[in-house]
């Protein structure tokens, strides 16, 4: 139960981790 709540929890915040580099590459570029 523990590693497929882990799971989901991972596949959910992908999009918030491809955001947050989308965000830190900006920051690094501008």
């Amino acid at each position: 139960e523990v590693l497929t709540q882990w799971k989901d929890s991972q596949v959910s915040m992908l999009p918030t981790y491809r955001e947050l580099i989308k965000a830190g590459l900006r920051i690094w570029v501008f």
